[in-house]
């Protein structure tokens, strides 16, 4: 079976790496509901509109929610043995099933056992309008022979992962022998189903008679696990007695532990599995218990923390006052503190559908919350105006302003995300920019139903965000193409023949290539036009930008032949001595030989007829021989 991948370090080149710690405002701290007894322990969330399950160590287990505290019953004070320091009902987990089922896991010291040990157990949960119900009778051992010689060396943990497998968190219990062991239990992360069975796919170790539901081992106490919902990748939080870590994996790792401690070597007498080690996450030098909750993954609710946050690890300590996220911040895993925020003797921790996370502390005996309270950047679009109107081709100027309560005006954080889409609201272009102003040049065609979309993030110094978004239409022109003469000139409009007269919109700015005929036969008389203009002074065929003003686009034709002229004179005679002073042409006696008169007015009829009989057989043939080229 192969293993999963992991990260290694060579034994003789451990390199540590502390991580830094930095402050943000923003969250809060709030107290929930108090009086939840000395000796609470866990807490778990089952549906959105279902209370807080929090646990008590010797069994008894309770809803809980501001102001109301109910009882939900208990596993029983003659199983579960609650003594000893950290023992009895020491971890929780939940899990699911549809709308009203679901499972509660349960992990505590059992009672009277021998060889002393803890056990794993499942109970069904039902849901009722809003109210829980655990059905004790419906119960399942899911693991069982975990060592409990010294309880205040056991683990605790317990997480259900994606893929709905079961981790196991099982203390080395005294037996530091025992952890680099493959075959025994201590000091080991288990997987197991839902239903306890072994999966198919947990990994392979070196190492004769190993433990079949072994996922990791070289664990000192993990008292808490968490999984990423997202990646399914475990958080482990193991507690020692100088150094706390918080471990990753995907299956297969060393910790090390106990040969190694952070970055120390601790035990090197003690054989190492494998003969290479996974170093920590994240560690600090500290005698007390760190206290993880699951990635942050919360997807809404009044106190959801910014999207900055997402995949953090909330964090704490029992004998320390702060809370932390552990955030990756290119690749390196920062603590991230909370100004204002303070917390106490941490048992426990858990995101709430509201987006909190919700801590048990127990010198309080109190349910409290860390919420996310900044007030959101309060965003505006101040360029292009809410009504304007694009055009295809052209290059728009944005500005946008910002300002917070907390951090006042902000010049920071701005991220710009604008996207043009067609009638089907398909994005056909899109841009983005992190700077206060940009320009953003729209292509050459845009669809007239289409629109385009500008977006605005701008994040304060905590890093929420507020936005603002604006949606512009395109301007639209209308054109009315039309012909003269109004029948029988083809015209095309991107190579696509159309009937004129025709109206048709575009966006202001539009590029369209015209065409109309050089020449066309048209009417019953087979009479032959040729092109004489456009109206916008273009040639037959042209690119015709749309303006922004309504526009009739007119193809003109003309009758082919000369341009007409007026018409030729009359050559005309008249009686001698007659002075006609309203003739075009006047003659008289010509002694020298000029024109001599008849005696009547005549006109050479016949030579003009013969000519515009030749003229006319010409226009003919010219137009019969068009029709056959």
């Amino acid at each position: 079976m192969q293993k999963h991948h992991y990260r290694i370090a060579l034994i003789l080149a451990l390199v540590w790496i502390p991580a830094t710690s930095h402050a943000l405002p923003g969250a809060s701290y709030e107290e929930v509901q108090g009086g939840l007894g000395d000796k609470v322990s866990d807490l778990v969330f089952f549906w959105t509109d279902t209370p807080v399950v929090v646990s008590e160590r010797c069994g008894t287990l309770r809803a809980v929610e501001a102001g109301t505290s109910t009882d939900l019953g208990s596993i029983g004070t003659s199983v579960v043995k609650c003594d000893q320091q950290q023992s009895g009902l020491i971890g929780l987990a939940s899990h699911v099933l549809d709308d009203s089922q679901g499972y509660l896991y349960t992990y505590y010291t059992v009672k009277n056992s021998s060889p002393k040990q803890h056990h794993v157990v499942r109970y069904g949960v039902t849901r009722a309008a809003g109210a829980l119900t655990i059905n004790w009778s419906d119960e399942t051992v899911i693991a069982q022979e975990l060592p409990a010689f010294q309880p205040q060396h056991g683990g605790g943990g317990l997480a259900i992962g994606p893929d709905d497998t079961l981790y196991i968190g099982v203390g080395y219990d005294g037996n530091t022998n025992a952890v680099q062991d493959v075959a025994q239990k201590q000091g080991k992360i288990l997987r197991v189903t839902l239903d306890g069975a072994v999966p198919n796919d947990n990994p392979s170790f070196a190492g004769s008679g190993a433990e079949a539901s072994l996922f990791a081992l070289g664990v000192n106490r993990p008292m808490h696990l968490g999984v990423d919902s997202e990646s399914g990748q475990l958080w482990i939080a193991d507690v020692s007695s100088s150094i706390q870590e918080i471990n990753t994996g995907l299956g297969g790792e060393n910790f090390g532990w106990p040969v190694y401690e952070g970055d120390k070597v601790k035990q090197p007498s003690i054989p190492l599995t494998g003969g290479e080690h996974t170093e920590p996450t994240h560690a600090y030098t500290a005698s007390s218990s760190v206290v993880i909750g699951s990635p942050y993954r919360a997807s809404g609710g009044e106190f959801q923390f910014p999207a900055a946050f997402s995949g953090a690890v909330p964090m704490a300590d029992f004998q320390q006052t702060w809370f932390r996220m552990l955030r990756d911040e290119n690749g390196q895993w920062n603590e991230v503190t909370f100004d204002g925020v303070s917390v106490q003797n941490v048992r426990a921790m858990a995101t709430g559908p509201d987006g909190a996370i919700y801590v048990i502390e127990a010198a309080k005996q109190m349910l409290s919350r860390v919420a996310w309270t900044d007030t959101k950047p309060s965003v505006s679009i101040d360029a292009p105006s809410a009504t304007y109107r694009y055009s295809a081709n052209e290059t728009l100027q944005l500005k946008g302003s910002a300002s917070d309560g907390e951090d006042g005006e902000l010049t920071d954080g701005y991220i710009w995300d604008i996207t043009l889409r067609d009638s089907s609201g398909n994005p056909v272009d899109s841009e983005s920019s992190s700077t206060q102003e940009m320009t953003y040049t729209l292509p050459d065609t845009v669809d007239i139903n289409g629109s385009l979309t500008i977006q605005l993030t701008v994040s304060d110094s905590a890093g929420t965000t507020g936005n603002a978004v604006l949606e512009l239409q395109p301007a639209a022109t209308k054109v009315t193409y039309s012909t003269v003469p109004s029948e029988g000139i083809v015209v095309t409009l991107d190579g696509a023949e159309i009937d004129t007269p025709m109206e048709k919109m575009y966006p202001a700015g539009t590029v369209v290539a015209v065409s109309c005929p050089q020449e066309a036969v048209l009417g019953d008389d087979f009479e032959l036009y040729i092109f004489d203009n456009w109206s916008d002074g273009g040639e037959p065929s042209h690119d015709f930008v749309v303006p922004e003003q309504d526009v009739e686009l007119i193809c003109t034709l003309r009758k082919h032949g000369p341009p007409p002229t007026a018409e030729p004179p009359v050559n005309v005679v008249v009686d001698a001595g007659t002075t006609d002073t309203g003739s075009a042409v006047q003659t008289s006696s010509d002694s020298a030989g000029g024109c001599h008169s008849s005696g009547k007015t005549e006109a050479n009829v016949p030579v003009l007829l013969l000519l515009s009989g030749l003229l006319l057989w010409r226009f003919r043939w010219e137009r019969f021989a068009v029709l056959f080229r």
